[in-house]
């Protein structure tokens, strides 16, 4: 064969290789699947209109729990990793992350996402970024909060994901601690979470957060029921006509004809909310009303995406949805007569809602007795779906150790609970006992002061779903060693409706008094403040006032009340009653009404509030202002501020253990308080404390401040007339605050506007 005829047979076989496996790539290519887009992924697992589908996959919990059985629920591992890190999980996919929880973490400290056989990570997620809301875990979708970061963020997976912390020497008992709970669901096709999110996953994104910030929607038509309700006159409203679905049902008791504060918080206990479905013998909703909306030990204004008060109104956003017929009831156990309107909105569901579930919520009460066994939240049998709970907690001995008991969750009968968590502040999306109130869309702290706590979750982006039954129960501490009362509502969908035990009479069933209402007055009042709620706060200061008639600083919380109405009203309204005050009122009850009524006459007028257990120097724009040390006094300060730029500085010297700085500067634009973004430093030079001072070389505190304050073992703050000023500033403790007379020094810049 000749050399020429050689090549020519090569160059052709070559040739017909090159084109067969052109088509051989381009019919594997078409064979390939195409991957769901992530934004479908985002509204499947962040829609709240499914939280009545027992139908999806069951969430999988990932934690750090003790596998003895123990306490000590951190720096448990899943398995080897690289040098420097921690393997917190590995999943198989197809999967979804639908929460994501972690504590024990520093600012900058790393969490690596990696997908399949990746190497380099696709999300690098840090503390810092979720404190300051970078793009897409911005809240409520994610946050660093309570000293704990959590995501609702959708990381889909297609075949595996592995979560990597960076190491900082956890190992043991000792510290640092690591504790973390992912919450994972299986799916039957998934993409990798991208990586970088196309303009259709950032609308997707952008269009829950607005749907969690507003709730879910509801029909403008309404139907309502009004009528006095006495121990043998319930109020019932009949709705037939179905299959319809109900949005939206607000219950509002008419409080305001009682002559006391604790009178009407008596009759609203006496109340008891039922709901039964298509004609059943026995009610699948029975709960005392105010526990239900999360004021059963007392009122408590605040928005959730399912649950919440506004005004007097009671509001839940549930979907219920019922096939024939419905009765809701309002029911008198043996109180006075209270007059109550029921109302509700309701659709006619499409085809996919008329199988949903129905609603059920029940009520369940322990107490000190039942030291030694944990609190059952629900024990139901049929299919269906638990969409969360709302907790009260309030311990009978001098700690927070009750929370420190793990929840588990048991599925159609499993010998062991499927689902451990790490301790009770955990599951609620907070930690280390909490800092402050705060109401999220899927969990909220409705109050925190010592030794009680209201809390609640939702399960609506990591579904609990059961075939058979379930049973949620949380320990009582540690081995069951807390003695405390425990009270909780869990709300749940089943496939039919299904009776539930009625809650205990009213005598069975008081609302605990706080051992140490005097001493947390004032942390009580701040509680409601945080959650934006003053009237709250003004019926809980009138109840105590009137519970506590010798109460030795009566007179500064009668100046406090007034200061209420102030607000409320405006000055003009209630002018004679300060000037009274200041005619009358003796010491610092006369000092401070006449601060107050100075920072109304100007509008250059502000208030420079300052609590500090630390020996503290505030200076603004140079000059020194305020002066303080005290773990039990917040006081305030009359300054004038001009538009324009200007700068707070803080020195501040430990004096004892536990030391803290709070301060909020009043002004009439608003209020400027310390928060995470202020500079720090533990060494400064000459002119620190003057407005132009370049501090870009202090670092920037990226914390949510100390628990409360005050935080144990301080309880007590001394009653003020400040309304407003403590809630929303956090108290900063810079890092390495150590030994005592160590000083530190803060500074932040703020503008007022013309």
């Amino acid at each position: 064969m000749s050399k020429d005829l050689r090549s020519s047979m090569l160059k052709t076989a070559l040739f017909s290789f090159v084109i067969a496996g052109l088509f051989l790539s381009a019919g594997c290519g078409s064979q390939e699947p195409q991957h769901r887009p992530y934004a479908e992924v985002v509204h499947e697992v962040l829609s709240s209109a499914a939280i009545d589908a027992p139908a999806q996959p069951c969430t999988t919990l990932e934690s750090s729990v003790d596998p003895t059985g123990g306490n000590d629920d951190f720096n448990h591992f899943a398995g080897p990793a690289p040098d420097g890190w921690k393997l917190v999980a590995d999943l198989e996919g197809p999967g979804v992350v639908t929460r994501f929880w972690m504590t024990g973490i520093q600012p900058d400290q790393e969490i690596r996402f990696l997908f399949g056989r990746e190497r380099r990570p696709r999300i690098v997620l840090t503390r810092r970024k979720a404190l300051e809301g970078e793009f897409p875990f911005t809240a409520p979708l994610a946050n660093w909060e309570q000293s704990c970061l959590y995501s609702y963020v959708p990381i889909p997976y297609r075949q595996r994901l592995r979560i990597m912390v960076r190491d900082r020497g956890y190992s043991g008992r000792g510290f640092p601690r690591l504790f973390y709970q992912i919450n994972h669901q299986s799916l039957d096709e998934a993409p990798d979470y991208p990586k970088e999110l196309s303009a259709e996953d950032e609308s997707a994104l952008r269009e829950v957060l607005e749907r969690w910030k507003k709730g879910p929607a509801v029909s403008k038509e309404q139907e309502q029921v009004a009528a006095e309700v006495a121990p043998d006159r319930p109020l019932v409203l009949h709705l037939d006509a179905g299959p319809t679905k109900i949005d939206e049902l607000v219950v509002e008791p008419d409080l305001s004809g009682f002559e006391s504060a604790t009178a009407a918080e008596a009759a609203l206990s006496s109340l008891e909310l039922r709901m039964t479905w298509d004609g059943a013998s026995s009610p699948s909703v029975h709960v005392p009303l105010a526990a239900f909306f999360g004021s059963g030990w007392r009122r408590v204004r605040y928005e959730s995406h399912w649950l919440g008060m506004e005004a007097d109104r009671f509001i839940c956003r549930f979907p219920m949805t019922y096939r024939s017929s419905a009765e809701i009831e309002v029911i008198n156990r043996s109180g006075p007569v209270v007059p109550v309107q029921l109302a509700c909105r309701r659709t006619v569901p499409d085809d996919g809602e008329t199988a949903r579930a129905y609603f059920h919520a029940v009520y369940r009460r322990s107490t000190p007795e039942d030291l030694g066994t944990p609190h059952t939240v629900l024990d139901a049998k049929g299919r269906g779906r638990y969409a969360g709970t709302m907790l009260y907690v309030d311990s009978r001995k001098d700690s927070w150790w009750i929370l420190e008991g793990d929840e588990t969750i048991t599925l159609d009968g499993a010998a062991r609970p499927q689902w451990r968590g790490t301790g009770l502040e955990d599951y609620f999306n907070g930690g280390w006992y909490y800092k402050y109130a705060a109401a999220r869309p899927m969990h909220g702290l409705l109050m925190r002061e010592p030794f009680r706590t209201v809390q609640y979750r939702f399960h609506g982006p990591d579904p609990v779903t059961f075939d058979e039954s379930i049973r949620v129960q949380f320990e009582r501490g540690p081995g069951h060693d807390s003695p405390g009362t425990m009270e909780s509502v869990a709300y749940y969908y089943l496939d039919a409706p299904a009776p539930v035990p009625p809650p205990s009479g009213p005598d069975a069933r008081p609302v605990p008094p706080g051992r140490y209402a005097e001493q947390t007055l004032m942390t009580s009042l701040i509680n409601h403040e945080w959650l934006g709620d003053f009237e709250g706060a003004h019926d809980y200061l009138r109840a105590f006032m009137e519970r506590h008639p010798d109460f030795e600083a009566m007179e500064m919380l009668e100046l406090r009340e007034l200061a209420y109405r102030i607000r409320r009203d405006g000055l003009a309204a209630h002018a004679d009653e300060l000037k009274a005050v200041i005619a009358s009122g003796e010491g610092a009850v006369r000092e401070q009404a006449r601060q107050l009524k100075w920072f109304h006459a100007d509008e250059r007028r502000a208030l420079l509030g300052v609590y500090a257990n630390a020996l503290t120097k505030v200076f603004l724009d140079g000059e020194q202002a305020a002066r303080i040390d005290h773990p039990a006094v917040f006081h305030a300060w009359p300054v004038e501020l001009d538009a324009g730029g200007h700068a707070l500085a803080v020195e501040s010297e430990r004096t004892r253990r536990m030391p803290w700085v709070q301060l909020c500067l009043r002004t009439h634009a608003g209020n400027v308080t310390t928060q995470a973004g202020w500079k720090y430093a533990d060494d400064v030079e000459s002119g620190w404390t003057e407005r132009g001072y370049d501090d870009s070389g202090w670092d920037v505190y990226a914390h949510r401040g100390v628990k409360g304050p005050p935080e144990l073992p301080f309880i007590t703050i001394a009653p003020n007339p400040w309304v407003g000023m403590q809630a929303g500033a956090v108290g900063i403790r810079v890092p390495a605050w150590k030994p005592d007379g160590k000083k530190v020094y803060l500074r932040h810049r703020f503008e007022i506007s013309p």
